[in-house]
């Protein structure tokens, strides 16, 4: 069921501000709106739902999401840290997945530098390595468990990749 939208008279007396201060805000908000939305109706009528809580919730969005962006721009003391952020870590990407099962090193040091404390190595393909085992004993099992027939049988799935590449 969708939301009964205000109307700009009814946000206007609700917050004593002017309708036409109303339309300005919507009309900034409906741009701001238009990626969430299939169309201009769509977007200023999100953009009346929030003005109808804060009649300046524009006002203050634009330079909120320029101070958050220029916080995070600091944080990241490169661009590509900058990029690892705003697109996520390297680990959960294409970028640091080895291309045959597995993380690569730059998957790896991703995943460390998200979960201090953490040391992940590389697949060991050496028989009678206790990681080797541990890692085919716990991914045979979510391989039962957790995946559908179709992934089990897939060779290119992540999954029999990986346990390819510990040769399991």
């Amino acid at each position: 069921m969708k939301k009964r939208v205000p109307t700009e008279k009814e946000i206007a007396n609700k917050h004593g501000v002017s309708v036409d201060y109303v339309i300005r805000q919507a009309e900034i908000g409906s741009a701001v709106e238009r990626e969430h939305a299939t169309s201009h109706q769509e977007a200023y009528d999100i953009a009346l739902q929030h003005i109808a809580e804060f009649p300046d919730y524009y006002k203050h969005l634009l330079p909120m999401e320029k101070k958050l962006k220029d916080e995070w721009r600091k944080k990241a003391k490169t661009f590509k840290e900058f990029r690892e952020i705003a697109e996520g870590a390297a680990w959960t990407r294409k970028a640091g997945q080895n291309k045959n099962g597995g993380l690569n090193e730059k998957g790896r040091k991703s995943y460390e530098r998200e979960n201090p404390g953490s040391d992940l190595k590389a697949p060991s393909k050496k028989v009678g390595n206790p990681r080797r085992d541990s890692f085919c004993a716990r991914m045979k099992g979510m391989k039962k468990k957790l995946t559908s027939k179709d992934t089990a049988r897939d060779p290119n799935s992540r999954i029999n990749k990986s346990l390819r590449a510990w040769n399991c």
